[in-house]
């Protein structure tokens, strides 16, 4: 298992930054193989702080051509991804037009405010696009395109942007892009905080339908979130999508690190602290057979060279405190036990809804 780079970073899931920067990289660059060979429409559901922007992020560089005016050809030479198949793969670096879209930072405490917000990114991706307005020849196409360029849609028109974005970039190139979505349940759990889950659940499941399911423009396509929440048919309208939850295998090795990924990184970091301390704070996770560190905190170990929960405070915990608050006396002695190292058995849904967590928190 490679890595890459030197620089301890902990501020940036920017991927071009890093290996421009020359920081510190666990190499998971097979990814790109994985996705590529997998389904058309994907959704990767994992915890907090788990590294899905850095590898969506990942993605874009390599199949991009360019990420924010800068170039990306070169930037995977010492990557295991240019070596594997006899080199096969690194032939598709920049050679698809990516649309890469992150809602981690819509938070926003109304309805109104979080399409706002979107309305927002949904501009800012046009422009990193706007080359394409001097090489398209339909006016037609190129005025809906200034419309979202400067944010002159309405909710309905802005439900369709992803989809018009793919339309536009396959009638002026010729080629059918990647679409990549970050966290794409950070605006449900807000709205659910705030009171107003239906009206987003319903926006996003147009938003992402028409993206993702109606789109013949579509190459292929990847979403990543923390929740696969099913209430308002917000993933019925995509019954096309291959979900990959914490208990599947696929995608297992890409999200945190594995033992042997955490042993090499001490071993190229040395630490005063003993594997076995190391592996109680941090080993806190199996994905599919895979024991998995988390890679936020251990990264963050690795530089400031002390055992601490890096994870408390890095983000909100809203759900989990109501669902304490509400839990019946059963509930919460389970949780006692875990709490307490012990062992408990459960049945886990997969298709939970922010609404039937509080009628059922169990």
């Amino acid at each position: 298992m490679p890595l890459c780079g030197h620089k301890i970073e902990t501020t940036t899931d920017h991927f071009g930054d890093m290996v421009r920067k020359n920081c510190l990289l666990v190499d998971k660059t097979l990814m790109v193989k994985d996705f590529w060979q997998g389904q058309q429409v994907s959704l990767i559901l994992r915890p907090r702080r788990f590294g899905k922007t850095l590898n969506l992020s990942m993605l874009q560089h390599f199949f991009a051509a360019e990420v924010n005016g800068q170039a990306t050809q070169g930037l995977f030479d010492a990557f295991a991804i240019a070596k594997e198949d006899n080199g096969q793969w690194i032939a598709h670096q920049g050679q698809y037009p990516v649309i890469f879209i992150s809602f981690k930072d819509v938070k926003q405490a109304s309805y109104v405010e979080t399409v706002n917000s979107i309305k927002l990114l949904v501009a800012q991706l046009y422009r990193e696009h706007r080359k394409l307005l001097s090489i398209s020849n339909d006016d037609y196409l190129k005025q809906s395109f200034r419309d979202y360029l400067t944010g002159t849609v309405d909710d309905e028109k802005l439900a369709s942007s992803l989809r018009f974005l793919s339309e536009f970039i396959f009638n002026t190139l010729g080629k059918k892009p990647i679409i990549l979505i970050d966290e794409y349940d950070t605006p449900l759990t807000h709205g659910y905080q705030s009171h107003f889950i239906d009206e987003i659940s319903l926006f996003l499941r147009n938003l992402l339908s028409a993206a993702l399911k109606s789109n013949p423009y579509l190459e292929k396509g990847l979403m990543t979130g923390i929740l696969r929440v099913s209430k308002n048919e917000l993933l019925s309208g995509l019954n096309n999508i291959a979900v990959y939850t914490l208990f599947d295998d696929d995608y297992s090795q890409y999200f945190g690190f594995t033992e042997e990924e955490a042993a090499e990184l001490t071993t190229r970091i040395p630490t005063q602290d003993s594997p076995e301390a190391i592996k109680a704070f941090y080993n806190g996770y199996r994905i599919g057979d895979r024991v998995i560190y988390n890679p936020w905190s251990f990264m963050n170990y690795l530089h400031k060279k002390t055992l601490a929960p890096y994870w408390v405070l890095t983000s909100g915990d809203h759900v989990l405190k109501k669902l304490f608050l509400q839990a019946d006396a059963d509930t919460k002695a389970q949780l006692s036990r875990l709490m307490n190292h012990e062992v408990i058995t459960a049945n886990i849904s997969l298709k939970t809804s922010y609404e039937d967590l509080m009628e059922s928190p169990q």
